[in-house]
């Protein structure tokens, strides 16, 4: 997991991956768009940690899930995407060194475990990190093949 820089903010970088002949983020933008979420991660001055999940990921769970979040944004939605979301800014490396628990912008604790090449994101939704440690102008970036659902969610 190499990083590789990206020239525009968190949001600019989802919008372009959920674009092209092979969209990998499509779910998520649209997701943050619903939610306002994308405004926050747009912020030129904000440090943050994205564990961006996979448009697989979404495909993956039950029928009609993303739909209903959908529907009605403000609700479960947010938490969901609040959930991928850390402060502060942190590095693949960082990531593996520790702190063990991290704090999402739902205040819920995070756990990331591994090493820098294979990072396991909250150890209940063993999420593997697809591709990563890409730096954007107010972040880095990971994207995950699962959706990190909030505490009252599992």
């Amino acid at each position: 997991m190499d990083g590789t820089g990206f020239p525009g903010t968190a949001a600019d970088l989802i919008d372009a991956a959920a674009t092209g002949d092979d969209p990998l983020l499509a779910t998520t933008a649209r997701a943050l768009d619903a939610t306002g979420l994308d405004a926050a991660l747009d912020d030129p001055v904000a440090r943050y940690t994205v564990f961006a999940p996979a448009d697989a990921a979404f495909d993956a769970l039950p029928p009609g899930t993303v739909q209903r979040w959908l529907a009605d944004p403000r609700e479960e939605l947010f938490g969901v995407l609040a959930r991928h979301v850390v402060v502060p800014r942190l590095d693949a490396d960082a990531l593996a060194a520790g702190p063990a628990g991290l704090e999402t912008l739902d205040d819920q604790p995070l756990v990331v475990t591994g090493t820098p090449a294979r990072l396991v994101v909250d150890e209940e939704e063993n999420a593997g990190v697809l591709c990563g440690n890409i730096e954007t102008t107010n972040a880095t970036v990971f994207v995950v093949d699962h959706v990190l659902l909030p505490d009252a969610r599992r």
